[in-house]
């Protein structure tokens, strides 16, 4: 689950989030096989035949043996080659008495495996409730990306991370400049020497990847758009595949400006000597001291409850992503 990790300082460590998964999907298993004898187990209130009937789950329900084609449909799993050439996305928001989306329009030739996940994900309204939950914005002159993707269920978020995370890549066709969104990734680090040898840990990604710092590996379901440019990016494989139009980034910027001055920059980043380039996003209490952003592993594992939890991030829950569609094809 780490964004951008290698280039922000190994953001979100993976030991703890690791064995939560392993144990949720160990639960997951046996109550799936009690769900697939008693069918209509979902329909008399068993939370966990619910939980498993979601179609956000359907990875895990469909995935036994001789259901893989099911499973593949009912997840929206689709060949890049199978999707139109460009599609809408409209992502309604919770926003007071206001009106207020943003829609991101996908090009599926960028990047067609990135548009595909988008495509399936969209479907299945997986972001459906999801926050924004990484605002790094201060001011116009001050802004890199806003960050979601996380589930509002952390199910889902446990079971897409064990059994969906895809390694795919793409070389970047446009740039990480400010309105374009791209996947948030794992990384690996880049070994000194020849940037293509066989012994370099980089040399699968290529030609994807043109760093010898890092790669971008390793994709499941948060996305960032930038606010700026951030071109920086684009060597380590972040290859956007979409763009928001200029009313949805208006909206950005304004919930970018109320939740990037309240929270800021990630706990997780914040806490640890971050780098320069991301210091400016920390906002601290002047009582504790401590970091008031969210904790990204904690929201993971937790999911929407993690943000109501005390009223600490109210703001950013109220803020949420209500409801998302496929607008256009």
């Amino acid at each position: 689950q780490r964004a951008l990790r290698w280039h922000l300082r190994d953001s979100m460590p993976m030991t703890g989030s690791a064995i939560r998964v392993v144990a949720t999907v160990l639960l997951l298993a046996r109550a799936a096989a009690c769900v697939r004898s008693q069918p209509d187990a979902a329909q008399h209130g068993n939370p966990i035949g619910e939980a498993l009937a979601n179609p956000a789950t359907c990875a895990f329900v469909g995935s036994g043996p001789g259901n893989s084609s099911a499973a593949r449909e009912a997840c929206y799993d689709v060949d890049p080659s199978d999707l139109p050439a460009a599609f809408s996305v409209r992502f309604e928001l919770y926003f007071g008495g206001d009106q207020r989306a943003f829609t991101v329009r996908v090009n599926t030739s960028w990047a067609p495996p990135f548009a595909a996940r988008f495509w399936q994900l969209a479907h299945l309204g997986f972001w459906e409730d999801a926050a924004l939950f990484r605002p790094d914005y201060r001011n116009s002159s001050t802004s890199f990306v806003v960050q979601t993707g996380l589930a509002a269920t952390p199910i889902w978020n446990a079971l897409w991370t064990l059994l969906k995370t895809d390694n795919a890549t793409a070389v970047p066709v446009v740039s990480n400049t400010r309105g374009f969104v791209s996947w948030a990734m794992d990384a690996v680090g880049c070994s000194s020497g020849s940037s293509s040898g066989d012994d370099n840990p980089c040399a699968p990604y290529r030609p994807a990847c043109t760093s010898d710092e890092y790669c971008a590996v390793n994709f499941t379901s948060q996305f960032f758009v930038n606010y700026a440019d951030n071109s920086r990016l684009d060597a380590n494989g972040f290859a956007p595949f979409g763009q928001v139009d200029e009313e949805g980034m208006a909206t950005l910027e304004d919930i970018g400006f109320v939740l990037g001055n309240l929270y800021g920059e990630l706990s997780d980043i914040c806490c640890c000597d971050p780098p320069d380039s991301l210091a400016p996003y920390c906002i601290f209490d002047p009582e504790t001291g401590q970091s008031r952003g969210v904790n990204s592993t904690r929201y993971a594992a937790l999911g929407s409850p993690y943000l109501r939890l005390g009223g600490q991030f109210q703001a950013m829950y109220d803020l949420r992503i209500r409801t998302v569609e496929v607008v256009s094809t």
